[in-house]
């Protein structure tokens, strides 16, 4: 079960003798119910209402908007809590404030600005001496590296994440941990190293009770169960996710769940539940401003209407994907993408757009040192 600390105990207990219905809920769906409450009442805080927090308070409230999916009014918090933090010379205070701003550029994918900030928590955190703090940032730090399919430079502040973490005792960043690390070890296509960590990650979650774990295991077991063809097991692992996401209200993890979901028909060939669940994701994507996963969904669609033949939505989809690709600058997209937009184009019978494309994609997958796919643009060259 999560340790929560005694006032929280005596608030959660008195909840369930004034609330009967509460009286079957867990600790956390409690929490859960309390945390979404004070949320709601602190989007409506004026800017005198957080002049009167602490620096610590506005940090706290922001990385609550952060988990909850609320970007803009996380970030209103955090820069609050930032200034506070830096006149009173807090530095516990910036270093969190600065690493939770990191993960929301992270989020948006400025991954140049979510670098500088992780970067300068880091140091923040080192200077403090909190080593609780370092594994979150090498944690974070790994994830921005993934984003950009930087895999092996991700890997290795995960297991920096994973080290410290080990020898403070702290379960709660080992599950982060070995879940991101199972993440890039799909990504690498060590698919039985990945189901080790995840089942680490989620053995650990289930132990404190933490439901948001749970669901990025679950969400991650889906995808790897997808890239392996096992569709039903992924299905299952990707339905359980997504009913623990609705009901801690989650809107980031329900959105992976359903474009998962989108991504298992797809391979099964039923395309039209496909676009279905990528459409359901896409406006609560949007909701948030999640702008580097808003554009894998239109990829997504992009190459499910491309299957279908319907090559006028195809590239409308391309066409507002490439204008997130350039704004997130992920350059194993970008080339990926590349590829795939000069296939449309040589099925449209374009076969000049389909040669710059697929000049573009050798070219960007030979920087990237991908030489498997590098060969691949090169023979689809060879057939124009």
């Amino acid at each position: 079960m999560m340790n929560l600390s005694a006032e929280i105990q005596a608030m959660i207990g008195k909840l369930r003798t004034q609330v009967p219905d509460l009286a079957g809920a867990s600790d956390e769906q409690i929490l859960m119910m309390i945390r979404r409450a004070q949320l709601k009442v602190a989007t409506n805080l004026s800017a005198q209402d957080l002049d009167k927090m602490s620096a610590e308070e506005c940090g706290v409230m922001g990385a609550q908007h952060l988990e909850s999916g609320n970007w803009d009014e996380a970030e209103r918090c955090l820069l609050v809590a930032l200034e506070k933090a830096e006149r009173g010379g807090d530095l516990e205070s910036q270093c969190k404030a600065v690493g939770c701003l990191g993960r929301l550029a992270g989020h948006r994918g400025d991954f140049q600005e979510a670098m500088m900030l992780l970067q300068r928590a880091l140091d923040l955190a080192e200077q403090i001496g909190d080593r609780g703090l370092q594994s979150d940032n090498y944690n974070e730090i790994g994830e921005v590296y993934r984003m950009q399919g930087q895999y092996q430079q991700a890997a290795q502040r995960y297991k920096q994440s994973i080290q410290i973490a080990e020898e403070t005792g702290d379960e709660l960043k080992l599950a982060a941990a070995y879940g991101n690390l199972g993440n890039i070890c799909v990504s690498q296509g060590d698919f039985q190293m990945a189901i080790e960590a995840y089942e680490k990650s989620l053995q650990i979650s289930k132990r404190l009770g933490i439901e948001t774990f749970n669901v990025n295991a679950y969400n991650a077991l889906g995808n790897l169960y997808r890239q392996e063809s096992h569709y039903e097991l992924a299905i299952e692992m990707l339905l359980k996710g997504l009913t623990i996401s609705n009901h801690i209200g989650n809107h980031q993890t329900t959105a992976i769940a359903y474009e998962t979901l989108g991504c298992v028909y797809v391979e099964m060939e039923q395309f039209d539940e496909a676009i279905r669940m990528f459409e359901t994701c896409l406006p609560i994507l949007q909701s948030i401003g999640d702008e580097p996963r808003i554009m894998t969904v239109y990829l997504n669609l992009a190459i499910t209407h491309q299957k279908m033949g319907n090559r006028v939505q195809a590239l409308e989809c391309y066409k507002r994907a490439f204008i997130l690709i350039e704004r997130t600058d992920n350059q194993h997209v970008a080339a990926s993408s590349y590829l795939n937009l000069a296939i449309l184009y040589r099925e449209s019978g374009d076969r000049e757009k389909a040669r710059q494309h697929l000049e573009k994609a050798k070219a960007l997958f030979e920087m990237l040192g991908l030489s498997h796919e590098a060969q691949k643009a090169a023979r689809e060259l060879q057939t124009l």
